[in-house]
């Protein structure tokens, strides 16, 4: 929760203009409220670190379109293996094709 709170500090930190040091302070004060209010009174139990995840992403995409937050779990799941696989072709004195090389990575 730390990390996420430092984070939004410096996102906000960014647009200095729209607020002043104390109303930045009184929105974090605010969104930490939320949070408490949250998961003392909601009807159904919430995963908090999914919650954070969907602060986190809201702060991202309110910056453009193309920004998104991954988790480390939906990153991990977003890998894949993959196998290359090069071959170099030579073609021979008399005209025949042939694999010189075939190299895995």
């Amino acid at each position: 929760m730390r990390k996420f709170l430092f984070f939004l500090i410096f996102i906000l930190n960014l647009n200095t203009t729209a607020f002043s040091k104390n109303d930045l302070y009184e929105k974090i004060d605010l969104f930490g409220e939320v949070l408490e209010n949250i998961k003392k009174d909601y009807v159904d139990e919430v995963d908090q670190a999914e919650m954070m995840d969907s602060a986190i992403n809201g702060v991202l995409q309110s910056l453009d379109p193309y920004s998104a937050y991954m988790s480390p779990e939906l990153f991990k799941e977003m890998q894949t293996d993959t196998k290359v696989s090069l071959v170099v072709w030579n073609r021979n004195w008399n005209g025949s094709w042939s694999s010189k090389s075939n190299f895995t990575h």
